[in-house]
């Protein structure tokens, strides 16, 4: 059985669907024509760099050859953040107690 939606349910439903970049334009009163097209061109830019990243890279033979080295190389680099934030926080801990 289909239930109709009125305009409040369905404006409702629309917010669920807002991504945080939304509610900062329109916290920073952004027209909606100049973020469509900022998300537009970012979205578009943004999965061609890693299509064509991808395709480049994935084509070197070092890469080819080792994609299981350079898979870990690229989780370790990408959780060194993480680490270097663990290690200042265990840093300053004791210091913290005095």
């Amino acid at each position: 059985m289909l239930v109709p939606l009125s305009a409040s349910h369905a404006h409702s439903l629309a917010n669920l669907r807002k991504t945080p970049d939304e509610v900062v334009a329109e916290i920073g009163r952004m027209r909606a024509a100049q973020f469509f097209s900022y998300n537009l061109v970012g979205g578009v830019s943004w999965v061609s760099l890693f299509i064509w990243g991808g395709y480049v890279f994935g084509n070197m033979p070092l890469i080819k050859n080792n994609f299981g080295v350079v898979t870990i190389l690229i989780i370790l680099i990408s959780l060194l953040p993480l680490a270097w934030s663990v290690l200042q926080s265990l840093r300053e801990a004791p210091q913290k107690q005095h």
